[in-house]
């Protein structure tokens, strides 16, 4: 998994845990900005989120569900992400 750069998107909180977010990285790609529909992952909670056309988190749907299960990329970058977020939570606990 490839991380790029950080950047500024609007603010945002998470749908499951509340923590705020301001800031995006994309993975594996030239694009530097996370698009709508793209696919986040909290990185405190490691709730999935969908980006709307705003880039404010909504829940994923049935189809966007769908489309991540049987993208086996995004779902290397998505366990990726959620070990690393498991690995700091650990971290952090000692």
């Amino acid at each position: 998994m490839i991380l790029g750069d950080s950047v500024e998107v609007p603010e945002n909180t998470c749908l499951r845990c509340g923590y705020m977010c301001d800031r995006a990285s994309v993975c594996d790609s030239p694009i530097t900005r996370p698009r709508p529909d793209d696919v986040t992952v909290c990185m405190k909670c490691g709730e999935i989120m969908i980006f709307d056309h705003e880039l404010k988190f909504r829940k994923p749907n049935d189809d966007d569900l769908k489309s991540i299960a049987t993208d086996s990329a995004l779902m290397f970058n998505i366990v990726m992400a959620k070990t690393a977020i498991i690995q700091v939570k650990k971290d952090n606990a000692r």
